[in-house]
């Protein structure tokens, strides 16, 4: 395992920098769309769909591994994100990672309000939604 071996020649650099030094997520990726560098010619929301898809693809190979789901990160999922990406992306996820997404738009999540725990962030502190709360946000009010 030629990465293992690297990454404990390097830990005591890396404690000191305080920051992984090596390793996959420091490699450049070039990613094609139609022939072209999705880095230098794709919109914003395609680059994203890309890197999802390079996640997905790691939960898949995970999975088929050991047996089980990791669990997916993904934070501020409507940043560059249409409603129709984000829908299927929720779609493929069900049932298979547990998902922790952040957003500013709940009404791509209302769909999966009986089987989602929901938290709001307020002062610092994730507070879990109380059916009172859930039902001032169905009423179309920012909480």
């Amino acid at each position: 395992m030629l990465i293992n071996d690297r990454l404990r020649l390097r830990l005591q650099a890396e404690m000191f920098a305080g920051a992984c030094l090596i390793g996959p997520h420091r490699d450049d990726v070039e990613i094609l769309f139609r022939e072209q560098n999705l880095r230098s010619f794709g919109s914003s929301g395609q680059q994203r769909s890309a890197l999802i898809t390079l996640d997905l693809a790691a939960i898949s190979v995970y999975h088929s591994k050991y047996h089980d789901y990791p669990i997916f990160l993904i934070d501020d999922v409507d940043a560059e994100l249409d409603g129709s990406r984000i829908e299927r992306l929720l779609e493929y996820l069900d049932g298979r990672t547990q998902t922790f997404v952040t957003t500013s738009k709940r009404s791509h999540f209302e769909r999966f309000i009986q089987s989602a725990n929901f938290y709001e962030v307020c002062g610092g502190k994730a507070v879990a939604e109380t059916e009172f709360s859930t039902a001032r946000m169905r009423a179309g009010n920012v909480i």
